[in-house]
């Protein structure tokens, strides 16, 4: 491990660490004094024993023997104190670092997610934090501290008792910690190969999971199993070869003690068959023998999980470090709707406090990273409170992008885009998404009820925000033949529902939080054209103020549109109503043709 890797390991240690710098001394101090009181107990053996070779009278041995106990009852309720506090901090680590990361993740942006694997974060987050960091950054520290501080008590005992012996009996010890260092390189190669094991597994078993109906559609399931069983393989190897290292060491260190042993009978016997040594000091020797075998066990195990720790650290910091692409404002315009807001009953009130938000792209370019061509290039339009603006073209046109761009999922690379005439990146994040509904193209329903998936999380929004909800969306009439209502149980990613309907839920959701922005990522394509009709009228008449953004295909709901933006390879080809861009020889009018060939259907 190089200088560098070292000091931001301990760097990252000691971010986590200050959080709880109140209770680390009170760890500290009772470890300490737990570890002096544990050293002290063979040091009495040693002058009872004695002092009974000396004098044996019964109050001697019943004051030696009250002593003992204080001594052992007091050890006990230390290592009991200490033994709680560390398990306590160990689950507050493990919480504290996978709240930290999720909290990254969370204002990470599409190139991060683009480059990650989902199934490697989730072990980053799982894995990494469970099994090798949260016992290391506490427990693993701590008991390194006690056991130093063990050794330290331990070898000023035997000094004192005999140094002669002490030295015969600590020599063979260093040796065992030159072991563990000797083996902690490879050992850390071969866990690093876990860990990626691990993480392969997890994005494998991920994407067939969710993947599920695609697997079965396509009678691929041998073809799954076989990448399964792969992923399994090359991970149960990497486990294996990383616990017959693991297997290996802590062997050599059970044996090489009883070195230290063999010393003290060989030594410590012949000193005292000469008289030079007594029976207690030589028993009280033995003691300390023993106790010294967990303290350099201890070192020893904090060496290779160090070594474990220190990938999950560099995999963690990994994360944390990455820099994301939206920078959160330090300042906030105000917004119509606020978590401890009322209800606002009717929209139409909203113009009272604002109403809808003006969305206004100026000159706005966006090139993802890493690809060569903008996605977005010198774009400038308006999208007015109480219109519904359209954005139409061909694959890859840069229509999502713009969706994209609105709630500040990404910002422009170059331009600016602006809500309520006010610069996107001034505003707080928070209030400025509280304020959006946003439906992207692909419905994303968690595995819960549908009432959890439309109030998602925001207990502020009523149940007549819901109801009403329910209404434009068309949902009531479901509802009601469902045995459980709103409690009926989606699945995982909605695979209960219809793919109507899990756009139809989608859209409650966006629309339950009486957005002043309403951003719709051709959401109605799994709709017949009936009930799409109905879902623009009610939606219309419900939240008349709203400013609405909407991606679509659909020759009628373009019709509807008060402004349609016609995009061609990233640039804005045309703007206008229907009957101004439908206009032989334009883009629009080549798009809709070759959709209407596709579909079968005419542009009227």
């Amino acid at each position: 491990m190089s200088a560098e890797s070292f000091r931001r390991r301990l760097s990252w240690i000691a971010g986590h660490w200050s959080v709880y710098r109140s209770e680390l001394p009170w760890l500290l101090s009772l470890t300490i004094i737990n570890a002096g009181v544990a050293v002290g107990f063979p040091f009495l053996i040693k002058r009872v024993i004695d002092g009974v070779a000396d004098a044996a009278t019964p109050g001697y041995v019943l004051r030696s023997s009250a002593l003992l106990l204080g001594i052992g009852l007091l050890h006990f309720g230390l290592y009991f104190v200490v033994q709680f506090m560390r398990t306590r901090l160990n689950l507050r680590f493990q919480f504290g670092i996978r709240l930290r990361a999720f909290e990254q993740l969370t204002r990470l942006g599409p190139a991060f997610f683009g480059r990650f694997r989902t199934g490697d974060l989730i072990t980053r987050l799982n894995d990494d934090v469970n099994d090798k960091l949260s016992w290391y950054m506490c427990s693993g520290i701590f008991r390194v501290i006690e056991a130093l501080a063990i050794i330290a008590w331990t070898t000023g005992a035997m000094v004192w008792i005999n140094p002669r012996l002490a030295f015969y009996m600590a020599a063979p010890l260093p040796l065992l910690i030159l072991l563990f260092i000797g083996t902690a390189t490879r050992l850390h190669r071969r866990y690093e190969v876990v860990q990626r094991s691990i993480s392969r597994l997890n994005d494998v078993l991920e994407s067939c999971f969710s993947g599920i109906r695609v697997v079965k559609a396509f009678a691929a399931e041998t073809q799954q199993q076989a990448l399964v069983e792969e992923a399994i393989e090359e991970n149960r190897r990497a486990e294996v070869r990383a616990v017959r290292w693991q297997t290996v060491i802590d062997s050599l260190y059970s044996n090489v003690w009883q070195l230290a042993l063999v010393w003290l009978l060989l030594a410590g016997g012949t000193l005292a068959i000469a008289g030079q040594v007594t029976v207690g000091a030589l028993l009280a020797l033995q003691a300390y023998v023993q106790m010294l075998v967990y303290p350099m066990f201890d070192i020893g195990q904090f060496l290779v999980r160090g070594r474990l720790s220190a990938v999950s650290i560099e995999r963690l910091g990994e994360v944390e470090a990455t820099v994301p692409e939206v920078e959160v404002a330090g300042e906030a315009p105000p917004v119509a709707r606020r978590p401890d807001a009322p209800l606002i009953a009717d929209y139409a009130r909203a113009s009272e406090i604002g109403g809808g938000l003006e969305v206004q792209f100026r000159g706005v370019t966006y090139r993802y990273p890493g690809s060569p061509a903008d996605a977005l290039c010198d774009v400038t339009f308006a999208a007015r409170p109480g219109e519904l603006t359209a954005v139409a073209g061909g694959t890859g046109a840069g229509k999502s992008t713009v969706l994209a761009l609105a709630p500040r999922l990404i910002d422009p690379t170059a331009g600016a885009a602006l809500a309520g005439g006010t610069d996107l990146r001034r505003w707080d994040l928070i209030q400025l998404r509280q304020a959006i509904g946003y439906v992207p193209q692909e419905p994303l329903l968690l595995s819960g009820t549908v009432l959890e998936n439309i109030r998602f999380g925001r207990v502020w929004i009523t149940d007549a925000d819901i109801a009403q909800a329910l209404e434009i969306c068309q949902l009531r009439d479901d509802i009601t033949r469902w045995p459980n209502g709103l409690a009926t149980v989606v699945g995982s990613r909605g695979m209960r529902l219809s793919g109507g309907q899990k756009q139809r839920v989608s859209l409650a959701r966006a629309v339950a939080g009486r957005p002043r922005l309403l951003l719709l990522d051709d959401c109605t394509a799994s709709l017949d054209a009936e009930t799409e009709a109905a879902v623009w009228e009610r939606l219309f008449t419900a939240l008349p103020g709203c400013t609405t953004l909407l991606v679509t295909h659909r020759p009628a709901t373009l019709r509807r549109a008060a402004r349609i933006l016609v995009l061609d390879a990233g640039r804005l080809a045309q703007q206008g109503t229907f009957g101004e861009v439908d206009v032989p020889g334009s883009v629009f009018h080549r798009i809709y043709s070759e959709w209407q060939e596709r579909e079968g259907s005419v542009i009227k």
